[in-house]
């Protein structure tokens, strides 16, 4: 393959040739790796699968959500009669227009619930803020410890890297500034989580 050239903007932006493109199967919201060897940088393809090419791969049909009433059959079962400590998490919960709904019903089938934890990845504010903001005052009304976490996985332009979702950073700041509020008017534990990957291991500073 002959080499290829692209000129540097004023905004520290280049285009990647067509040919590069293509080769290295790129398209938008690709991410593309600069790996330093000596004083040269070679560039390429972070990852030629997305996590949702993966999970296509894996499963033949997409998994289904569970209705409000199956979940509240499921958690029905004596087997939750002991449990004191609850997270909700895995993907973005927030995406669930019930997720107060099963937040309620946890509190009201856990009779030994003590704590409540939600992890959010806080990058949609419009709903991640009034949906814990319910839970917040349902937790303090119910007397349940609640904790809540927002991922943040770099500053500025990093997060948004890490995963690939444009002003990543602001968005996660508004979630965050919320709950930093929040914590004015009711008690409850809030923090930031992170997930060091090589991409964003010197911000880990």
């Amino acid at each position: 393959m002959k080499s290829s050239y692209s000129k540097l903007t004023s905004q520290g932006q280049i285009s990647v040739p067509a040919e590069v493109r293509r080769k290295l199967g790129l398209r938008p919201g690709s991410t593309i790796r600069w790996e330093g060897r000596g004083d040269k940088f070679v560039v390429d393809r972070a990852s030629r699968y997305s996590s949702s090419d993966i999970h296509r791969a894996l499963f033949r049909r997409p998994p289904q959500a569970h209705s409000l009433e199956e979940i509240e059959r499921a958690f029905s079962s004596p087997l939750w009669s002991e449990i004191e400590n609850a997270s909700l998490s895995g993907g973005e919960p927030t995406t669930r227009n019930d997720m107060v709904d099963i937040c309620r019903l946890m509190i009201d089938k856990f009779p030994k619930l003590r704590k409540l934890t939600i992890n959010t990845t806080g990058l949609t504010p419009q709903r991640a803020i009034p949906m814990l903001t319910k839970v917040v005052e349902m937790c303090h009304e119910r007397n349940v410890i609640f904790s809540t976490r927002v991922s943040v996985d770099g500053v500025g332009d990093m997060h948004g890297e890490v995963r690939n979702v444009r002003k990543a950073f602001e968005k996660a700041g508004k979630t965050i500034a919320a709950m930093q509020e929040l914590q004015k008017k009711y008690r409850f534990n809030f923090g930031i989580s992170s997930t060091i990957f090589s991409k964003n291991l010197e911000d880990a500073d």
